[in-house]
């Protein structure tokens, strides 16, 4: 039955007491379900989110929303403590990788694509799902951001120049996902310390391959360029400046044919699913390209092709498909120059099945398929999908092998001058091998290209943040720049932490009604029971803790639950607050009355209960949006903002009187971009937002904007938070980790003193050095306590100079150690005296 919603008008009040049958949980048995329906609910809830009313993205959306936001002018605050966001990382994170047996290692974000330097395998580029192209030369050892300013954050491909390796390309847009849309091709022709981005993108909008012809390589205006995108394939002669369509469709991937200049073969799906033929050839430098023959009987549909080729053989090409139904593995091809035929190899050995999780090629091919031929011997294949597998007779067998690397493969490089130095980009990261792949080990550290999604918790005194991650459960920070992960689900959602014990947070998974509660010493345990498997929820759950009761907790799916015992049992509150087909995705309780609470839905409806849940009023507007996050001011409960990622639709809506009235002209001047996330600034007029592109603010109710601080990567931010003790605001991204920004005074503390017990000894060393290596100090934290050269940011040279004041040795008169100095400064603070014990 469709219901009939007026812009600014009431809509619906019951005044009686809700009741509902309570259904018995499956959350538990829901953990198990196939990795693949996470990969499906992400990108589906991914595109959800910024659809307009049609249904889609519009086309040059994205493109529209960057050119405003380039507009806005910086921000300026002569007030605020920082000059700039700092990052928090994660820097790497440890623990929780039983599973695919890497204890021990740090893990990072989703790695899509690798280039390894020609001649030095040390130095390497790497591309990020959502957070740009980062450039090692210590082999991974350490890690620089290098596009934090440019178009887009998704990296499909990245391709250093065999001749000049100065010269750096890459593709934006990711096609594994088809999620954050990319601006074209971004080239460098100085090793990526700078960029040339297009003035518009004349290639497809996701990018599978980059590939430099090693014939015209070495020029920055005459190399031909292959890339595979989501709009076809593409060819250049001129470095990237045009570049022509050459077959329509989507294109996967690109080789060149070793030992035959001009070669080029590519994969490309046509429009209808259903080609004749799924593999192209260019026998003249990509001027002109035959179909050949396609490998796959006709039952399949063919989804995804992926194609490798190797320095050990000029005739041979590797192709690696997948089923578009099913998305299952089809079949592993070699395609003969000589015979002009494909033979399919039997690859006996190769899991495919999900129940086999995490050794099988999984059933989520569209998004990891990965094939990669030895160089110097072509009996040695890699396939990897969920995990990784490698024969040495050819593709006759097949063994399970790198099963210390994280799940969910998306790049194999070998390195051009060393074969045997290899390099694996997957969900958890970059992984490294010195022979041949028979062992492995994690290179992330530094690599901040963690993806938080929506629901991060920040304790009051901001010593420890916690947030939900893209296939890496839930991770927090105390202070050490390598974080630790918990909980026990592939995709952690919103978090929720006890303000008066840190050691328990409730975590939520981003794709199941299920929640576990946590904590340092504790047991985990599920608090789902009460939550019906069977409402409808995005993957946007909202988890919010009560302002004054933390054994009180409110969750959402298209009901509005509530638990007093701490989740033990949780009941519904509410009848469906959507309009029959949506679910909640935001859920505020007012700071200075907690019986308002809004709850925002997918499908434009804002409910407000003023009696703590026993009546409701419902709103909903002429233009249709995605409610992202509604923020309440903390001292007026009928002071809100509610965002909104729709393309197309107010993405800013403001009312001062409850709901009573709303007003959407808020955001007229942002020209469409995206916004996800609210925060009024305790104590000012100000407002920040968290966007596509980063963080905005107004302090005149939106009748100006401006972007910043600085220092902040182009990319989604999720979350912001306030955090009183250190007055400073938290900023989660998609991509790019967490970043912090103290907008005015924060409390001193005694840097060295870990342990609070007003002392520097050499236990606080020990203390510090402990946290550096991922040991939960709870309830105890390291920062800022443990900062002891006011760098903000925690590492050995910490360690040493509380170890040295500790054992009376001069430490230089730049450190802070010793002395109370505030969060967030440089100077040092009043120096105290210590007696080394």
């Amino acid at each position: 039955m469709t219901r009939s919603f007026v812009h600014r008008g009431f809509l619906l009040l019951w005044a009686t007491g809700v009741t509902a049958t309570i259904l018995p949980s499956n959350a538990l048995a829901q953990r198990g379900e196939s990795e693949a329906d996470d990969v499906k609910e992400r990108v589906a809830a991914f595109r959800e989110a910024r659809a307009d009313a049609s249904g889609q993205i519009p086309p040059g959306a994205w493109a529209t929303a960057w050119n405003e936001w380039q507009s806005l002018s910086p921000w300026s605050a002569s007030l605020a403590t920082d000059a700039s966001w700092r990052p928090l990382g994660p820097f790497g994170m440890f623990g929780n990788q039983i599973n695919f047996g890497g204890i021990g290692q740090l893990v990072a974000g989703r790695v899509t694509s690798i280039s390894v330097h020609p001649t030095d395998p040390q130095t390497l580029y790497v591309g990020a799902a959502s957070g740009g192209v980062w450039k090692s030369t210590t082999g991974g050892a350490t890690w620089a951001p290098l596009t934090d300013s440019q178009c887009s954050p998704a990296i499909g491909a990245v391709a250093v120049d065999p001749v000049n390796p100065a010269l750096v390309y890459a593709g934006t847009g990711e096609i594994n996902t088809f999620e954050f849309a990319g601006c074209g091709v971004l080239s460098s022709t100085d090793g990526g310390a700078t960029w040339s981005a297009p003035t518009s993108n004349p290639v497809g909008s996701y990018h599978g391959k980059i590939l430099v012809d090693p014939a015209t390589a070495g020029t920055s205006g005459q190399t031909t360029l292959v890339a595979a995108t989501s709009g076809g394939l593409y060819v250049s002669t001129n470095s990237g400046a045009t570049w022509t369509r050459k077959v329509t469709g989507v294109a996967w991937s690109a080789v060149a044919l070793p030992g035959r200049p001009g070669t080029y073969f590519a994969a490309v799906t046509s429009p209808s699913r259903t080609p004749a033929s799924t593999v192209w050839r260019s026998t003249d430098g990509g001027a002109t390209w035959v179909a050949l023959p396609t490998p796959l009987s006709s039952m399949y549909q063919v989804a995804r092709v992926e194609l490798a080729t190797t320095s050990a053989s000029n005739s041979t090409v590797i192709a690696f498909a997948a089923d578009y139904s099913t998305r299952k593995f089809a079949g592993l091809y070699r395609w003969s120059e000589v015979t002009q035929q494909w033979t399919q190899l039997p690859s006996s050995g190769l899991v495919t099945s999900a129940s086999s999780y995490p050794f099988t090629i999984g059933e989520q091919s569209e998004y990891n398929l990965v094939v990669a031929v030895d160089p110097r011997n072509a009996q040695r294949i890699w396939v990897a999908g969920v995990g990784a597998f490698l024969s040495e007779d050819g593709g006759l067998t097949f063994r399970s092998v790198a099963k210390t690397v994280h799940v969910d493969w998306h790049a194999i490089a070998f390195s051009p001058s060393d074969p045997d130095h290899m390099y694996a980009g997957t969900d958890g990261g970059l992984y490294v091998s010195y022979d041949a792949g028979r062992t492995w080990r994690a290179q992330n550290n530094g690599l901040a290209i963690a993806q938080f999604y929506p629901g991060i918790s920040v304790h009051p005194s901001g010593q420890w943040i916690f947030g939900g991650l893209q296939d890496n459960q839930a991770a927090y920070f105390s202070g050490s720049k390598v974080w630790s992960n918990f909980a026990t689900m592939g995709d952690g959602g919103y978090t929720a932490v006890n303000y008066l014990d840190p050691r328990i947070v409730y975590v939520t998974h981003a794709f199941l009604n299920f929640i576990e509660r946590k904590g340092s010493g504790l047991a985990t345990e599920s608090r789902s029971a009460g939550i019906s498997s069977l409402d409808r929820s995005g993957a946007r759950r909202p988890l919010v803790m009560h302002p004054l009761v933390p054994t009180t907790l409110y969750f959402g799916t298209q009901r509005l639950y509530r638990t007093t015992n701490e989740g033990q049992y949780w009941i519904p509150i509410s009848t469906d607050l959507t309009l029959g087909s949506g679910y909640i995705t935001t859920i505020a309780i007012a700071p200075s009355n907690p019986n308002v609470i809004y709850v925002g839905t997918s499908d434009g409806v804002i409910s407000r209960t003023l009696d703590g849940g026993i009546t409701y009023s419902q709103f909903a507007f002429a233009v249709s949006r995605y409610f992202t996050r509604i923020a309440v001011n903390p001292t007026n409960p009928l002071h809100i903002v509610a965002t909104a990622s729709t393309f197309g639709a107010p993405t800013i809506t403001q009312s001062t009187d409850g709901g009573a009235t709303f007003y959407s002209s808020i955001s007229s001047k942002l020209a469409g971009i995206p916004v996800h996330t609210a925060l009024f600034l305790p104590g000012t007029s100000t407002m920040m937002f968290g966007t596509e592109f980063g963080v905005i603010q107004t302090v005149d109710g939106g009748t100006t904007w401006t972007a910043g601080p600085p220092g902040f990567p182009n990319t989604v931010v999720y979350d912001l938070a306030y955090v009183p003790a250190t007055t400073t605001v938290v900023a989660s991204t998609y991509g790019r980790g967490m970043f912090a920004f103290n907008v005015g005074p924060s409390v001193a503390v005694l840097r060295g003193d870990i342990d609070r017990d007003g002392a520097i000894t050499a236990a606080d060393a020990l203390l510090l050095q402990q946290a550096l290596v991922g040991v939960d100090l709870a309830p105890l934290t390291p920062y800022p306590h443990g900062d002891t050269n006011c760098d903000r940011t925690l590492d050995g040279v910490d360690v040493l100079l509380t170890l040295r004041l500790a054992v009376g040795l001069p430490n230089s008169s730049s450190a802070c150690v010793g002395t109370v100095a505030r969060p967030g400064t440089m100077e040092p603070g009043r120096r105290i005296t210590v007696l080394a014990n």
